[in-house]
């Protein structure tokens, strides 16, 4: 008997090694359980479907190796084999362990294998096919664990503090709109990439602080930075349709074609969107996490950056500046210039009377939480003044014949 209760414990120990242990979670949903001798499936043409099983997992791995060129690879996720539904899946560098964008296809370049990373999206399997190829053939690992991977404060996935799944959406007609659910107070950044064909067509880009309002075109506008594309002076460009300061601003999509932008973020941003003024081409963008906000490493963000045409006045709009820590505050006036900072109250009034008045000359404000008052109610010498950062601000100047002005503002938290 003590033989028999001997042997039954030691059967439990090993099935509770065997069914528990990290090797075997891994293997639990893999192509080629426990065995990597295995031929690793492949698709040499359009129109079949590669799946995986992964009901209970809840990330996806995939890598891609094999001589194909001309090759594109499409991620789905399906509860039924019948209606697949796109997967974004984020590419990782098997070189620097950098993870790019998250994407629902991927164009594959010949015998240069990479890795991906997703959630599983609570499906029953995981899948992917080929939308295009000239020659040789696709092989695919593919993987689900049951550990989350993008869990963020216990948030579900798609909210605001939580953006585990990328939006993806067509621009393709004036009015359409793709938003995301993004916390500042998490993501130091969003990001936004472009594929599909492009026209002629104007987007604006625009943040929400409470997900029912949204900034207004010119007033205010997000400025966005290119990150695809090596320069020393990455393009930093308005992304929306505005007239500032006699310039008529704003962002063509054919002028980049398909590109990557980021939008720095406020600490109390909720939410970002892309909204197409005008129809025309077939442009699709994804919206996603950029990088995760860390404490105490400086997110910087252009506000504004105008020069007036000559003699024209400068109107930033209104600016919500209350989620940053500081705001930078640049304004050259010409010979016989003037401006003013002003602090804004909730209903979009002036405070009635400016609380900087600016002569005719180049200085910095550094408006930050918790500077005392150190100007005078106004600066008439060239240097760098400091004072309070107010909730929302309006920066102007005025038009001065013959001559031009300039408003920058930059902020940081």
């Amino acid at each position: 008997m003590k033989r028999l209760t001997r042997f039954l414990g030691l059967v439990a120990a090993a099935a509770v090694l065997w069914f528990s242990g990290p090797a075997r979670a891994q293997y639990t949903h893999r192509q080629n359980p426990g065995d990597t001798s295995q031929t690793l499936p492949s698709l040499s043409a359009t129109g079949a479907y590669v799946c995986l099983g992964t009901a209970g997992a809840a990330t996806d791995l995939l890598t891609l190796s094999g001589a194909a060129t001309g090759a594109t690879v499409a991620f789905w996720h399906t509860p039924d084999q019948v209606n697949y539904y796109a997967l974004p899946l984020y590419p990782i560098s098997q070189t620097t362990g950098g993870w790019g964008p998250a994407a629902t296809t991927y164009v594959y370049t010949a015998s240069t294998p990479v890795s991906f990373i997703g959630p599983s999206l609570g499906d029953k399997q995981f899948c992917v096919s080929l939308t295009a190829i000239s020659t040789s053939s696709v092989s695919f690992q593919m993987d689900a664990d049951p550990a989350p991977m993008f869990s963020v404060a216990s948030a579900p996935p798609g909210s605001s503090l939580n953006p585990a799944v990328p939006a993806t959406g067509s621009l393709a007609t004036s009015g359409n709109i793709v938003s995301f659910n993004i916390s500042g107070a998490q993501w130091a950044t969003a990001r936004f990439v472009f594929s599909g064909t492009f026209a002629s067509q104007t987007l604006e880009f625009d943040y929400s602080i409470d997900g029912v309002n949204w900034t207004a075109s010119g007033q205010g506008a997000p400025y966005v930075k290119r990150v695809d594309a090596v320069s020393a002076n990455p393009s930093v460009v308005i992304g929306s349709t505005a007239t500032q300061g006699g310039n008529s601003l704003s962002f063509n999509i054919n002028t980049y074609g398909a590109s990557t932008w980021e939008l720095p973020l406020a600490g109390n941003v909720q939410a970002v969107r892309v909204k197409a003024l005008s129809t025309a081409g077939a442009a699709v963008v994804t919206i996603s996490a950029g990088l995760p906000y860390v404490p105490g490493d400086q997110t910087t963000y252009t506000f504004f950056d105008v020069t007036s045409a000559a003699n024209t006045a400068l109107n930033t709009g209104i600016l919500e500046v209350a989620g940053w820590n500081s705001a930078l505050v640049f304004e050259s006036n010409p010979a016989a210039g003037s401006g003013q900072i002003l602090q804004i109250d909730d209903a979009g009034g002036n405070m009635n009377a400016a609380m900087v008045a600016i002569g005719a000359i180049p200085a910095w404000f550094n408006l930050a939480k918790g500077n005392g008052a150190s100007l005078t109610a106004t600066v008439s010498t060239q240097g760098v003044y400091y004072a309070p950062l107010p909730k929302r601000i309006i920066v102007n100047t005025i038009a001065v014949s013959g001559l031009t002005s300039r408003i920058r503002i930059e902020a940081s938290r």
